[in-house]
């Protein structure tokens, strides 16, 4: 980041003690609650209902762009089963979860994200940047990016993979093509990876290009999710060793 003064920037010192600086780091912290996938997933749902009620249209069925083509599911609202059936359009489908970033909240700096949170500047093109646990399972297991990420390869193979007929993702599935994604989870990852690029370039105005973005799950061979923002939050109380 260019401004360490910040106050968007928390320090942490994991070196040996006070003076040791070669271990100290300025690190943007936040959280954003209901704006994980599965939370998210269950707003853009309600949207859909109510947009459905404005227009006086019937709720027995509802398309979904977001689901890929021609899979189904059933959800509950109030006392009524509703039955969603993708239509498998990305474009559409990034384009209907871009309000629910809420970026018109006010901004008390030149640069915001999600709900107005205030945004330290980065050096994009200096630094590393990893995605984990939804990143990695949507962007590298389902869609199949393992380097040179960009948003223009993110849009190609999610276009693709929301067209696709969910038969046909089912039976690549069956045959191990997704590794251990259980079909659940697969069937959401078309809504996962629009509201991915959604927070990524939108939310946080990380370039389409051009920047280094890795994602993962292991690091040293041990699994890690996105409590180790959490973990090192917290290591900035604990005692210098």
């Amino acid at each position: 980041q260019h401004d360490t003064s910040s106050s968007s920037l928390i320090e942490i010192n994991l070196g040996c003690d006070a003076h040791d600086t070669s271990h100290q780091y300025f690190v943007f912290v936040s959280t954003f609650l209901k704006h994980g996938t599965n939370m998210v997933r269950q707003r853009y749902v309600s949207r859909l209902i109510m947009q459905l009620k404005k227009e006086n249209k019937s709720l027995s069925w509802i398309r979904d762009p977001c689901l890929p083509f021609r899979a189904s599911e059933v959800i509950t609202h109030g006392q009524k089963d509703i039955k969603v059936t993708g239509s498998g359009n990305f474009e559409y489908c990034r384009s209907s979860v871009l309000p629910l970033l809420n970026m018109t909240s006010y901004c008390r700096t030149k640069l915001c994200t999600i709900n107005g949170i205030a945004l330290p500047e980065y050096a994009f093109w200096a630094n590393e940047f990893w995605g984990l646990s939804a990143y990695y399972y949507t962007l590298e297991r389902t869609l199949k990016i393992e380097n040179n990420y960009s948003f223009e390869k993110l849009k190609a193979r999610a276009a693709t993979f929301c067209s696709r007929p969910w038969q046909s993702i089912a039976k690549d599935h069956a045959i191990g093509r997704y590794g251990n994604v259980n079909q659940n989870i697969l069937k959401h990852q078309c809504f996962k990876a629009a509201w991915i690029s959604a927070v990524l370039h939108d939310g946080h105005h990380f370039p389409k290009k051009d920047f280094n973005f890795k994602f993962s799950n292991l690091i040293k061979g041990r699994v890690v999710q996105w409590t180790l923002g959490a973990l090192l939050h917290r290591a900035r109380f604990l005692p210098l060793r």
